[in-house]
């Protein structure tokens, strides 16, 4: 990662993965620090494609129009997004598109065909202990995000230790044991 705070916060989410996850019989990649898309981290499973964001903002956070605010000051989004939402959001609208067709090729299959059944979960992760996360305002955030039409998947606001439960609940749809 770029940024010291994000190292560190990407090493600790690791650490909780693979805590939780490495009895489980099923594969998982994570990828930090992503080129293109510039994504904080990657999840990658047989199960499904999980999108990570990262800011380590302090202060209460609060949402004004579009814009996301901790302790009244901006968070930082990118220099091509209103918000982190926007941000994580087109990382995985982008990720997915590029999945969907390159199973479709490997499927040998449309990409029309296996779209209902890819799984993406999209997620803001606040990795400072001083950030404050109201309830109702998580709650608002997520039920706006998920609610668009236009949105590649769920969305979720988190902090490290949610990681695990989110990564454990993606799902491609595919039967079991397949």
């Amino acid at each position: 990662p770029s940024n010291e705070h994000e190292a560190t916060a990407a090493i600790g989410i690791i650490q909780r993965l693979y805590e939780a996850l490495n009895h489980e019989r099923g594969q998982y990649v994570v990828l930090a620090n992503l080129h293109r898309p510039s994504a904080d981290l990657v999840v990658l499973s047989e199960l499904g494609l999980g999108v990570i964001e990262l800011k380590h903002t302090t202060g209460r956070l609060t949402v004004v129009d579009d814009g996301w605010f901790g302790g009244g000051r901006a968070i930082k989004a990118g220099t091509a997004y209103h918000n982190p939402h926007d941000q994580a959001m087109d990382y995985a609208r982008r990720m997915r598109n590029d999945l969907l067709s390159r199973l479709a090729e490997f499927w040998e299959t449309s990409p029309r065909e296996i779209t209902d059944a890819l799984r993406i979960q999209y997620a803001v992760c606040f990795t400072n202990p001083a950030m404050l996360i109201p309830a109702e305002t998580k709650e608002q955030l997520e039920r706006s995000a998920n609610a668009s039409g236009r949105r590649p998947g769920n969305f979720a606001i988190l902090v490290p230790r949610e990681v695990p439960a989110w990564v454990a609940s993606l799902r491609f749809g595919v039967e079991q044991d397949q």
